[in-house]
């Protein structure tokens, strides 16, 4: 009952042993699909899921209207990457994608300001545009957050500077 119906199937690029005191182990993985889940079966230590590949559709009519999304998700996403201090790299791997799916995806992974709960409904949605409307409206909503966040920091960052010039021209003073 704890978990979500649909996921990622998805491959363990590497794992690393942490050297902190948890003693805990990074895994990098690479999503491959969206699935859904069918049957789960445990046998008390570990689970096992029987799945099926979620498929997303696209209408044949609505492929203007797609293209359109395309780009603008292309440039939020590369808005959102440069907001959120992500490696140049990130970006690169953004730009050298063509499919819109495989972009969704890209970069609904990349959100760290949406709750899972709204990623999964991105990953669930079946239809083509609505998912990536989804996508749109949780970016527009990170870059409108960060922004903010950008903001904060930069007014903290100048009342420090201030702060501090008004110690040493205290100190000197004395």
């Amino acid at each position: 009952d704890d978990l979500y119906s649909v996921g990622t199937r998805a491959q363990i690029i590497r794992s690393q042993a942490s050297n902190d005191e948890r003693q805990s182990i990074h895994i990098f993985i690479k999503g491959k699909e969206a699935v859904q889940i069918d049957q789960i079966q445990s046998d008390g230590q570990a689970m096992l899921a029987k799945v099926t590949p979620l498929s997303t559709e696209f209408q044949a009519d609505q492929e203007q209207e797609l293209k359109a999304l395309t780009q603008r998700l292309r440039k939020h996403g590369e808005n959102y990457l440069k907001l959120s201090l992500d490696t140049p790299a990130d970006h690169k791997s953004i730009e050298r994608i063509t499919d819109p799916l495989h972009l969704a995806y890209a970069l609904l992974g990349r959100i760290r300001e949406a709750s899972v709960y709204e990623r999964y409904q991105v990953l669930a949605e079946t239809n083509g545009v609505k998912k990536m409307t989804l996508l749109m409206t949780l970016l527009e909503n990170a870059i409108q957050k960060l922004k903010r966040d950008h903001t904060v920091r930069k007014r903290t960052q100048k009342n420090l500077d201030r702060d501090q010039r008004e110690y040493y021209h205290n100190e000197q003073m004395k």
